[in-house]
């Protein structure tokens, strides 16, 4: 007697309930806006204090520190000093790419025109742009520092801030 072939049945795999887990709310970080709005009050109200010549590489230290205390979390973590980009090097970055400040303390007009090309080149990197003059008249005449910052906001936009603050070293 012939036997009967079995039929391949597909059987189902047997179904496992899918429990959800809802994950603890997230706090939503402040906008990059609001990141830009702090940074910009810190900078407004950043006084060096090193004593002597002023040296670049002190007061952007001291301005990392100051960023670093005076920031809400999480960016008080995220202040970068010195972060490599794509064509140079950009003296503090905050949020990953959000912010970029860079500093000038007295530059001369050589620095000045090099910042132009900085900003530039930082501006396709960074979401807002910030820059701090520090310049007590010791570099390039006032008048090359007031038409620098013209051109970096011209070519800026609205991405980039600019502060020219007084500056006196202390002895």
């Amino acid at each position: 007697m012939p036997r009967k072939a079995k039929r391949a049945t597909k059987r189902k795999p047997a179904q496992t309930k899918k429990r959800r887990v809802e994950a603890p709310p997230k706090r939503k970080p402040p906008s990059y806006e609001k990141l830009f709005k702090a940074v910009l009050r810190i900078l407004r109200s950043f006084e060096p204090t090193k004593h002597g010549k002023p040296r670049e590489v002190d007061i952007e230290r001291e301005l990392v520190q100051a960023l670093k205390y005076g920031l809400p979390k999480p960016y008080n973590e995220q202040v970068v000093y010195e972060k490599e980009i794509r064509g140079g090097r950009l003296d503090i970055s905050i949020g990953g790419n959000q912010v970029g400040v860079e500093l000038k303390v007295e530059p001369n007009k050589s620095e000045l025109d090099r910042l132009v090309g900085q900003v530039n080149r930082y501006r396709k990197e960074f979401k807002r742009i910030a820059v701090l003059i520090l310049y007590a008249g010791i570099g390039a005449r006032a008048e090359v520092v007031q038409e620098t910052v013209e051109e970096i906001k011209k070519r800026g936009g609205k991405k980039v801030e600019v502060i020219v603050k007084g500056y006196t070293s202390k002895k």
